[in-house]
């Protein structure tokens, strides 16, 4: 079960020091916008914004997430499987810009 791989790689290291470092590792990376290639329609508009989100998509994978999917645009999206008898229960997407319905998932994987 995803949830249990999750909390065993969390429980391998202490957590603090696991979130520091991934912090640390993501601001690293210079994500800001090229504004030339932004105004031609580029997304995104710099090769830092790509390695950012291939570097999310191997955590995510590696965190034990179901499925994982980077879009065209290096959109990053995720699935976790619900935990077992929870299967029914309404789900949702989270992403930096809000939350869409769990039927909205087609969207980020088309």
């Amino acid at each position: 079960m995803a949830k249990n791989r999750i909390q065993e790689a969390l429980a391998k290291t202490d957590l603090k020091e696991a979130l520091l470092k991934r912090f640390i590792s993501y601001v690293q990376i210079d994500t800001q916008s090229n504004a030339a290639g932004a105004d031609a329609g580029s997304i995104p508009s710099t090769e830092g914004q790509k390695k950012l989100a291939r570097l999310l998509e191997a955590e995510l994978k590696e965190l034990g997430f179901d499925e994982v999917f980077v879009s065209e645009h290096f959109y990053v999206c995720a699935r976790l499987n619900a935990t077992k008898a929870k299967e029914n229960a309404k789900s949702l997407f989270f992403s930096p810009y809000g939350y869409l319905r769990c039927g909205e998932w087609k969207r980020c994987t088309s």
